[in-house]
């Protein structure tokens, strides 16, 4: 006989099942009952066991409502036709590998569709809900993401759809999940060594007068306590796997924020930043006193500046040079990263490229 042991976070560990496979289970008609008569959507939020959950209801077409009753969620009226989709969102799984999701659902001979989004990974599955019986829809997939989306929807054709438990089993992940900010760049730092994910890129950072040169480390691994930059897709999250190493990185000026935050000063603590008016352009910038660099970031000291530092890009020979970071800009540099006209004679970077003029 299997013994069930209930942790306080509502997490089950059943006999059988191994140690790091971890199961939680939402019943939603407890919480989602704002909803009641409302038609053309809505959301609500609440916690249940100590997991923050926002519930987003879709337009619903027709005289249509949803509703708390006899232990279940109701969507729908059954004596109209339309349609609607509800989703459950929550971040509480970041950190975690999300491994299957079953909800556990009743219908009236229709089709009902369920999609579970986390990070850059999305998984779907649907069902032909017949008489009136209680069916899982169940997607198994790991997945590792900042947040975690399960959507359900049904056809034109449906009359509602009645949501006992949402089911998700998952497990401790020994890997970081990071999001690439707007810029497509982000800094980090950690008291472990990681390895980045392939379409992740990682780079070490020297100080110069007027730019911070980065260098790609090209083996992908960032060692403990080693403050770096990331490039990859903008608004994308991306999993760095924990690893070993006994690398050294030389020529390295950006610090991790391993154990507590970092208090700017307005003059010496530089940061990661953008400029959201400029095409999402990231630089480094001071940081100010009223603020701070978080665990996990990564900053640089520089005393006597207290300005905008641009970001250029070294190649495998140590030469410097430029890389427009603002697509849509026209200003020319030449290959010590150095803003010249539009007569300069030799190599110059704009738009990105390398151009020769003569």
């Amino acid at each position: 006989m299997k013994k069930i042991f209930v942790l306080l976070f509502a997490v089950l560990i059943t006999a059988g099942v191994k140690a790091e496979d971890l199961t939680y289970t939402l019943s939603p008609s407890t919480y989602v009952s704002s909803f009641t008569n409302t038609n053309g959507g809505g959301v609500n939020t609440f916690t249940d066991n100590n997991v923050e959950w926002t519930a987003t209801l879709g337009e619903l077409t027709g005289s249509a409502y949803i509703i708390s009753k006899n232990g279940y969620l109701r969507v729908g009226k059954s004596t109209s036709q339309y349609y609607s989709s509800i989703t459950f969102s929550t971040d509480y799984f970041k950190g975690y590998k999300v491994k299957s999701v079953v909800v556990n659902i009743k219908g009236n001979n229709q089709t009902i569709a369920m999609k579970v989004t986390s990070g850059t990974n999305e998984e779907t599955t649907s069902g032909v809900i017949k008489n009136d019986k209680f069916y899982d829809l169940t997607v198994e997939s790991e997945m590792t993401g900042s947040s975690l989306d399960i959507e359900l929807s049904q056809s034109t054709s449906c009359t509602y759809m009645m949501i006992t438990t949402i089911t998700i089993t998952y497990e401790e992940s020994q890997g970081q999940t990071i999001t690439i900010s707007p810029s497509g760049y982000s800094s980090f730092g950690a008291s472990v060594a990681y390895k980045v994910p392939d379409g992740l890129t990682a780079y070490t950072g020297t100080i110069g007068e007027s730019s911070v040169s980065l260098t790609k480390i090209e083996d992908g691994i960032i060692p403990a306590n080693t403050g770096v930059i990331l490039q990859g897709t903008a608004n994308t999250d991306y999993v760095l796997e924990e690893t070993t190493t006994e690398k050294v990185v030389e020529n390295n000026d950006l610090i991790a924020v391993t154990e507590s935050a970092v208090q700017g000063d307005g003059s010496t603590i530089y940061a990661l930043s953008y400029d959201a008016a400029d095409d999402y352009k990231p630089f480094f910038g001071p940081v100010g006193a009223a603020y701070s660099v978080p665990v996990g970031k990564a900053y640089y000291v520089l005393a006597g500046n207290a300005k905008k530092m641009d970001i250029v890009f070294s190649d495998a020979t140590g030469v410097t040079m430029t890389k427009s970071l603002n697509v849509k800009s026209s200003v020319p540099y030449n290959v010590a990263g150095q803003q010249v006209s539009s007569d300069y004679k030799g190599i110059i970077i704009m738009k990105g490229k390398k151009f020769v003029n003569k």
